[in-house]
């Protein structure tokens, strides 16, 4: 027979359980690369998988990313991609991910400043474009995104995600700025 401590302990225990497994698989952040400028052999440039429940967002997709991508999980299954802005630490693998989408047949959603690389954007034919700029929103599978300007000497976004309650600020690159400051509000 089980004391009465043991049986505290162990609901207390499954409940942990229950409450960090769900809350890391409802809300949880994959670096596929970090470095600036230029990949190294073992890292990529800008590229983060944001999971929120069952909806996986791309944020950036830098130079290398594509192939951290594929160890990580099935790039067609990506429900959207944010690009932030067009330098190529942040952008550069967009062409080599259409190329592998034309041989899944599948179209996934792009969020980008579009009008800052037309040219790039129009040749992308497996990703359906949506321009976005300061204070624009999206809404993918109940996960809100609301993009805010960055201080950065391209046009660039960040974008402040919300899911059940959780909030997720991803900056790109900037320095101290005012759209930062009121995507953090209650972060």
């Amino acid at each position: 027979m089980q004391s009465f401590s043991t049986v505290i302990f162990y609901r207390f225990s499954i409940d942990i359980f229950f409450h960090l497994f769900y809350y890391i698989y409802m809300f949880s952040l994959t670096c596929l690369g970090k470095n600036g400028l230029y990949p190294t052999k073992s890292s990529p440039t800008s590229g983060y998988l944001l999971t929120c429940g069952e909806t996986r967002i791309l944020l950036d997709v830098g130079s290398g990313v594509f192939s951290a991508l594929l160890e990580s999980f099935p790039p067609e299954r990506i429900n959207a991609v944010v690009i932030s802005h067009f330098h190529g630490d942040h952008c550069s693998d967009m062409t080599v991910y259409d190329y592998y989408l034309q041989t899944k047949g599948n179209k996934i959603p792009l969020y980008a400043p579009t009008f800052d690389d037309e040219r790039l954007v129009s040749s992308l034919r497996f990703f359906i474009p949506n321009e976005v700029k300061d204070g624009d929103e999206a809404s993918i599978n109940g996960v809100k995104l609301k993009f805010f300007k960055t201080a950065h000497q391209r046009y660039c976004l960040g974008v402040r995600v919300e899911y059940e309650g959780k909030v997720f600020v991803y900056s790109a690159d900037t320095n101290v700025c005012d759209g930062l400051d009121n995507a953090l509000n209650g972060a």
